[in-house]
């Protein structure tokens, strides 16, 4: 459903949605159609997002990130263009308001639509509800209050660390590099 939901939001046609989810082509016509629909608000806020974009020539977000748009713009672009702009605004004003309440010299990395950070662990829920209060009120700035996204928010405390299952190999990698170095060194300080 996930890869299906997304594909669709993206304006992909049957052809391409039925070989991706190992289904025949007219079930995938008949689950594009389906979610049109159902969701017809928000299909019908997206149409006329993308009809305006062609029309003024531009299509921007709340915050005046904009895209020129002519005829020769591919309508899949345009129609990704409000939903990959508004959650790079909500991301940009979550860690602006992060480091305002003090988070920012807790802060690691981005990943996609997420924050990595790290802090004493006794601060650990303390930090946690702070960032997660920063994403909410982000959200209602950037989608001006309409919608309340649900977070996901995890803790990871010493001595695990984070994992991704699509990361495993390379923090393999990663780990037995340091390994090797720090064990390179140990041999080279103790040569000294």
């Amino acid at each position: 459903y996930k890869v299906a939901k997304f594909a669709i939001q993206y304006g992909v046609g049957g052809q391409t949605l039925a070989p991706n989810l190992g289904a025949p082509l007219w079930e995938a016509d008949r689950i594009i159609a389906s979610h049109k629909r159902t969701y017809r608000t928000y299909w019908a806020w997206t149409e006329a997002q993308v009809e305006r974009a062609y029309q003024v020539g531009y299509i921007s977000t709340s915050f005046g990130w904009t895209m020129a748009v002519d005829q020769s713009t591919n309508r899949n672009t345009v129609l990704n263009f409000p939903q990959q702009a508004a959650c790079a605004e909500l991301l940009r004003l979550t860690l602006v308001l992060a480091v305002e309440r003090g988070l920012g010299p807790m802060l690691c990395a981005p990943h996609h639509d997420a924050f990595y950070l790290e802090c004493a662990e006794e601060d650990a829920d303390n930090v946690s509800s702070t960032l997660e209060a920063c994403f909410q009120d982000a959200c209602g700035v950037v989608l001006s209050g309409h919608v309340r996204l649900r977070l996901e928010v995890g803790i990871v405390r010493y001595p695990d660390h984070y994992e991704d299952e699509g990361g495993k190999e390379i923090w393999k990698i990663v780990e037995d590099f340091l390994a090797s170095r720090a064990a390179k060194e140990n041999i080279e300080a103790g040569n000294a």
